[in-house]
């Protein structure tokens, strides 16, 4: 069972930039079965839906967290 030489280049490629430390987002989103087939346009509305959900999450702790340091 070869490879392609595409398949062989992008696999060279992914490994010489883990070896660098940097993972771009295209490579996150490959590694995912859920998120392969979206598009950009998909992936920038999930990127925004899954900020707000974290703002929703966070913000009142970090409120609660402020507010109880000021009275303290």
């Amino acid at each position: 069972m070869a490879l392609s030489d595409e398949k062989i280049d992008v696999q060279l490629e992914e490994h010489a930039t883990e070896a660098r430390g940097i993972i771009t987002p295209e490579e996150i989103q490959a590694r995912f079965e859920t998120l392969r087939d979206l598009s950009k346009e998909e992936m920038d509305a999930l990127n925004k839906r899954v900020v707000k959900i974290m703002d929703w999450r966070l913000m009142p702790c970090i409120t609660v967290m402020f507010l109880m340091s000021y009275v303290h």
